[in-house]
């Protein structure tokens, strides 16, 4: 079972890098959907009845739409993390883990963190199935603070 701490400055220090991954997050969802709309818009060519330029601002529009829910979805997690400065602490044994779509998941045990997503494959290759890890993680943006198997800790720290 996981406890809810309050965080401690070093967790806030991390916490508060959010918002520059959030921003080159969308700066790339925004750069990668202007060729793709003109991409999608040679296929406005191959429908009767459908221009380039329609077709091409469609997709555009969708687009930047689908880049600013995204960004609006995780900056309302990190204020929610910074307001309430709540993170949940403890013990889980690994389930089961997997990679989807590039994902490393690791299903847990516990009734509060099901999954955890990690970024680092060298983690994730760490990790075995009945492993019993520590972890510290924001309650709202599931920011990993700390993950420890052993004592020794399996994320890398981020600049």
């Amino acid at each position: 079972m996981l406890s809810f701490e309050k965080f401690n400055n070093a967790d806030l220090d991390q916490i508060k890098k959010i918002p520059k991954t959030i921003f080159l997050t969308t700066a790339f969802l925004l750069l990668a959907c202007i060729p793709l709309s003109f991409l999608f818009g040679l296929v406005g060519l191959l429908k009767k009845g459908h221009g380039y330029w329609p077709t091409t601002i469609s997709f555009l529009l969708f687009f930047i739409l689908v880049a600013i829910f995204s960004t609006l979805r995780d900056y309302i997690k990190y204020k929610k993390d910074v307001l309430r400065q709540i993170k949940l602490t403890g013990n889980i044994i690994v389930k089961n883990k997997s990679v989807k779509k590039g994902e490393y998941i690791i299903n847990t045990d516990s009734s509060d963190l099901k999954k955890v997503n990690l970024i680092f494959a060298e983690s994730f290759n760490k990790i075995e199935t009945g492993d019993q890890l520590y972890i510290e993680i924001s309650k709202y943006s599931k920011t990993i603070l700390r993950l420890l198997k052993n004592q020794e800790s399996l994320i890398k720290e981020l600049g």
